[in-house]
C-alpha cells in the first residue's frame, strides 16, 4: 500500500510518500521538500531536498501495529492525506483511510520499529504526540 501526504507552509511544499511493504515487513519513506510556487516571495531561499528512510519490523504483528500507529501519528501532523483517485493535491479525510489487509497488530507502546529520525524530525514534535504514540518517533532531545 502506498500513501501520499502533502503540506505547505511559509513558502515550503512537502510531499511525504509512504510505502508499506507487507512481504518484507518494511515501511519506506520519501520526503520531498521544495519551494512553494504559489508563495514566490516566501520561497526564494528554499532549496529542494529529498530525504529517504525506512524501518524494518521484526514480525508481521509489529508491521501491522506500526502501520496502524503511523496512520494515527500522521493525524497529529500538519500533513494532509491525498486522495489517489482525484486530481493532485485533493485532500481526503484521514479518518476515511482504510488500511486494506492490515490487522491491528501490537499496540504502539509495544513497537520495536520506529519512524526514521530524519523523517520524524520533519513530521511532528514528539511533545505534542499522545503518550501512547511517542514510541514511534523514539527519544528526541
Amino acid at each position: 500500500m502506498e500513501l501520499l501526504y502533502f503540506d505547505h507552509d511559509h513558502g515550503v511544499e512537502r510531499l511525504l510518500f509512504v510505502r508499506m511493504d507487507r512481504a518484507s515487513q518494511r515501511v519506506h519513506f520519501r520526503l520531498e521538500k521544495g519551494p512553494d510556487s504559489t508563495h514566490d516571495e516566501d520561497s526564494e531561499d528554499v532549496s529542494t531536498e529529498t530525504l529517504n528512510g525506512s524501518t524494518q519490523c521484526s514480525s508481521l504483528a509489529q508491521f501491522f501495529g506500526f502501520c496502524q500507529a503511523l496512520v494515527e501519528v500522521m493525524r497529529e501532523t500538519p500533513f494532509l492525506l491525498q486522495d489517489p483517485g482525484k486530481a493532485p493535491f485533493a485532500a481526503m479525510p484521514q479518518e476515511a483511510l482504510v488500511l486494506a489487509d492490515v490487522e491491528d497488530g501490537v499496540a504502539p507502546e509495544e513497537l520495536s520499529c520506529r519512524i526514521p529520525a530524519e523523517i520524524a524530525d520533519e513530521l511532528v514534535d514528539v511533545n505534542r504526540l499522545p503518550a501512547r504514540l511517542r514510541p514511534l518517533v523514539g527519544d528526541r532531545d
